[in-house]
């Protein structure tokens, strides 16, 4: 049995439903046409001889109008993306925001690439690990499990009517006064494809599938570096739904050619296969994570039983950040011993206000509000040249490989302009710094080195935990 970080549960709490990275639309509805949506699959006595029963029925409540944002979203590797318009949930989250450059991968990773490499500890990596992208549009055509649906307490709402286009049901939304029909609302990607290049695209934004997504890079990037004797045990979750990837009994089968990705970012627009993107879907399941509120993670950590023993133990070894703060140390320490780390981080607006007495500025104070979390997978890191220290971050948007560090600033002692800066930390007042995840590379904004570089209202990015797993 395994048990969450603190540090890691508090990043969790702290961060609003879904991945960080998600826009998404909700949409409103006339009191007349939900009426009469409603009154039409109440009294469907006709519909019910006409088309086959539906499992899939939520609430009918609408959910409230909001207002459209633009949203980027890549097409075929073009990182400049396209502006899209989306709307945000209840609660809301950021939009997705688009890689500022492709990332050169280390010579390393080769297609016969090793599977986990140091070289001379000032570099490691593990070049097998996978490119799997939670928007991947192919997850727009798998229903969840009945099970998974009926537990899901953030699922979308609002009336059912049956869809002659698509031949099945669909959840009606109301762009605008349009009845829109949403037959992708009982889907890993519950508005449909995200890209406008795609069949079916809605116009709208929404993947929350972060956790699944990036622990399941991690772990077969850990699976691919095992000793030659290391076998998962027959019959185990692992072997038949993680590396076998068998669908769950009911699921249908996937749309056959796959559909092409047009967000990924992944080199070469490398594309998921048939198996990789069922291990996704199974490691969702697996997590009881909400195609729509997000969560789930943990599975990484808890999987040791399910191996043979090697040597009178199991190959499995985990580590978690146990409360204390982030550093680029903590996972370079973790890559070098071979262990594949997923990084838990939050995302907040920062608030930095001058406090005046009898006309004087006394002291500044620093606050912070959340509006969104989400999760990555850490490929490997390198040292040369670096202050800190450069990581190499697989993002599960967008399968997009993007270069990140970590800079543990003070909360101690920080003055600006003179005065002290009163900061009031997110995850409590046991931290001793904040563990400010910066962008690295042309075109990223400055790095805060300090708490004097904050400005009013800047968005900040904090690692709120990790974990990681090593396969021996």
């Amino acid at each position: 049995m395994t048990r969450t970080s603190p540090l890691l549960l508090l990043a969790l709490t702290a961060v609003a439903p879904g991945c960080g990275h998600e826009a998404a639309p909700s949409f409103g509805s006339d009191v007349k046409a939900v009426a009469s949506a409603v009154a039409s699959v109440a009294s469907g006595v006709k519909d019910a001889v006409e088309h086959p029963v539906n499992p899939y029925v939520p609430g009918t409540t609408p959910l409230p109008r909001h207002e459209a944002i633009s949203v980027h979203v890549p097409h075929e590797g073009n990182t400049s993306g396209a502006a899209l318009k989306a709307r945000h949930p209840p609660g809301g989250s950021p939009a997705p925001r688009v890689a500022r450059q492709k990332v050169e991968l280390p010579k390393m990773h080769t297609a016969d690439g090793k599977p986990w490499e140091c070289l001379d500890n000032d570099e490691c990596y593990f070049p097998r690990m996978p490119f799997y992208s939670q928007t991947n549009p192919n997850l727009a055509h798998i229903k969840l499990p009945k099970a998974s649906y009926d537990a899901d307490t953030s699922k979308l709402t609002g009336p059912i009517v049956w869809d002659d286009a698509t031949k099945g049901y669909a959840l009606v939304l109301d762009p605008d006064g349009a009845r829109t029909k949403d037959p992708y609302y009982n889907t890993w990607l519950p508005y449909g494809p995200v890209s406008d290049k795609d069949e079916g695209y809605l116009g709208v934004w929404l993947s929350a599938l972060c956790g699944p997504t990036a622990e399941a890079m991690a772990v077969m990037a850990a699976f691919a570096a095992r000793g030659a004797g290391t076998r998962a045990k027959k019959g185990s979750w692992v072997e038949t739904s993680f590396l076998d990837a068998r669908p769950p009994e009911g699921q249908a089968p996937l749309p056959s050619p796959l559909l092409r990705d047009h967000t990924t970012l992944a080199p070469d627009q490398r594309q998921m296969t048939e198996k990789e993107i069922q291990r996704l879907v199974n490691m969702a399941v697996k997590e009881g994570t909400s195609p729509v509120g997000g969560g789930g993670d943990g599975v990484m950590t808890s999987i040791g039983d399910q191996f043979e023993l090697v040597g009178g133990k199991s190959p499995v070894e985990t580590r978690q950040d146990q409360g204390k703060p982030m550093t680029n140390q903590v996972l370079m320490k973790d890559l070098r011993d071979g262990f594949a780390p997923v990084i838990a981080i939050a995302e907040f607006k920062a608030s930095l206000k001058p406090v005046n007495e009898g006309g004087k500025l006394v002291k500044y104070t620093l606050t912070f509000s959340n509006t969104g979390g989400h999760f990555l997978a850490v490929n490997g890191f390198t040292t040369k040249g670096k202050k800190r220290g450069s990581l190499l971050i697989y993002d599960p948007v967008y399968a997009n490989p993007v270069r990140k560090s970590i800079a543990p600033l003070a909360i101690a002692g920080a003055t600006k302009d003179g005065v002290p800066i009163e900061i009031t930390a997110p995850f409590g007042d046991h931290l001793k710094a904040l563990p400010v995840l910066n962008d690295l590379g042309p075109g990223a904004p400055k790095a805060l080195d300090g708490a004097e570089d904050f400005t009013d209202g800047q968005d900040v990015t904090l690692v709120g935990g990790y974990s990681s797993i090593k396969i021996d």
